[in-house]
């Protein structure tokens, strides 16, 4: 499928499993379907993909693959991971940079409640004769819970010398300092928690605010009842 406008695109409603975003196009896309797929990005054309993927089939597979192929190419990924109850997620990404002066964000937030497992394999790979090629992969792991396991592989494959590319990966608690001040603010634990967590669903989703505000809603609720499940 050819991407030729402007728009703001529901990966539901897109049916086939290649899409090409054509050249000089500014496009966003929301996904929380379990669609494996490949992206091509053309030049001058600066694209945004935001995900939720949830737990509600065990052993999820997920793969999704990315190709900037032309100069000029600008390409955000913000990913939002929920496992619990025994139940695994799966996902493999891969990214390769074909062409000078791009840019690529990437950036994981899973959210792992109790007794889950999420095991992410995500490649960037900078082929050779390139300049100007920025690259950056970043994953932040929350553990709500004692018990659970996580598998995260950044690899970064550059085979250019003109770049800047990092990854980066952080696995924390929900933060005692934080839940101290608020619940010294007569905050109870469990809507203390809820307040951290809902910072990080903005951080995520908050271009979905500004372009389905219905939409966005409907996610912040759907995310906070999985949570309590």
């Amino acid at each position: 499928m050819k991407i030729t406008q402007n728009w703001f695109y529901k990966l539901e409603n897109i049916s086939e499993n290649k899409i090409e975003i054509w050249e000089n196009l500014t496009v966003i896309f929301f996904d929380n379907l379990w669609i494996s797929f490949d992206l091509i990005v053309w030049k001058n054309s600066k694209v945004e993909f935001y995900w939720f993927l949830n737990w509600k089939t065990d052993f999820n597979n997920y793969n999704a693959n990315f190709l900037q192929n032309s100069e000029n190419s600008n390409l955000k990924l913000r990913y939002l991971l929920l496992s619990k109850n025994f139940l695994n997620l799966k996902t493999k990404i891969k990214s390769e940079i074909n062409s000078s002066f791009t840019k690529s964000d990437f950036k994981v937030i899973s959210i792992a409640n109790e007794n889950w497992n999420i095991d992410i394999d995500w490649i960037i790979q900078i082929n050779k004769n390139l300049s100007k090629v920025e690259a950056k992969l970043e994953e932040e792991n929350i553990f709500l819970w004692e018990n659970g396991s996580i598998s995260w592989i950044p690899t970064l494959l550059v085979a250019s010398d003109d770049v800047i590319a990092s990854h980066s990966c952080k696995l924390d608690k929900i933060n005692d300092s934080k839940l101290f001040y608020l619940r010294s603010r007569w905050i109870d634990e469990y809507k203390a928690i809820n307040m951290i967590l809902e910072a990080h669903f903005v951080e995520l989703f908050v271009c979905i605010s500004m372009l389905d505000i219905s939409l966005y809603e409907n996610l912040k609720k759907e995310f906070f009842e999985l949570l309590k499940k």
